[in-house]
């Protein structure tokens, strides 16, 4: 018994050294963390990214950036007003992960919109060009690739929405650290969502981005290898 025991503890000290233990990261601009955060914990973790960058890119002043503003706006259809999407990019957050993304959700704060309680939908793509959110304008905005369905919903205003942008950020960390641009999101209901950017004076209202994360294959067959050394283990005592 004393031989299954000792295995046990240094196969769970090697899996743990192979693997880190958090599953869920939540990344934010620098500076206060967003109030939605969960507290720091042994599966879950809060990352500052210095390098977060967000932008909006507006049809209806095409050779103007609009990187410095604390506000931003999706549109697409509605009434005769020009197109406008939101840039997010967030390049250093893949290099703290440990496993492959199984889900990602951005978190946007929702304050305008053509009404009171708009039915609001969002597409989200990722960028295959680069930009930077200093000089991004709709002129120069990245090429972006297929959308897929981010939000669909109708909140109230003053609100938190939840965005999924699964399929973008896990092609941008299969893509490599040299080719990540980020991931544009547009509108898709033609109800002009106003959205806050990480500018805001105010941290409660700034976006943040949730992964969780998928165990490596190598953590997972070492810790399913217990398992069967345990066994022979004990088939050797009786």
């Amino acid at each position: 018994m004393t031989t299954i025991r000792t295995l046990v503890v240094v196969l769970m000290t090697t899996a743990t050294a192979s693997h880190a233990v958090v599953t869920d990261y939540y990344f934010y601009p620098s500076g206060p963390k967003p109030p939605g955060i969960p507290p720091d914990s042994v599966t879950e973790q809060g990352v500052a990214l210095g390098t977060w960058e967000d932008a909006a890119v507006d049809a209806s002043a095409a050779g103007t950036a609009f990187g410095g503003d604390e506000w931003a706006h999706a549109e697409s259809g509605y009434l005769t007003r020009p197109d406008a999407q939101m840039l997010f990019k967030f390049v250093d957050a893949y290099g703290y992960m440990t496993g492959d993304v199984g889900s990602a959700t951005l978190h946007l704060y929702v304050f305008a919109g053509s009404s009171a309680s708009p039915a609001i939908g969002l597409s989200a793509a990722r960028a295959s060009t680069a930009w930077n959110e200093d000089t991004v304008t709709w002129n120069t905005r990245p090429t972006l690739g297929a959308p897929s369905s981010a939000y669909n919903g109708t909140p109230a205003m003053n609100n938190t929405v939840t965005v999924d942008v699964t399929t973008a950020v896990a092609a941008e960390q299969l893509a490599g650290a040299g080719s990540r641009y980020g991931i544009g999101v547009s509108d898709t209901a033609g109800t002009s969502p106003y959205l806050v950017t990480k500018e805001s004076q105010t941290a409660a209202y700034r976006p943040f981005l949730h992964i969780g994360v998928v165990p490596e294959p190598a953590a997972l067959a070492l810790l399913a290898g217990i398992g069967a050394i345990m066994l022979r283990k004990r088939q050797r005592l009786y």
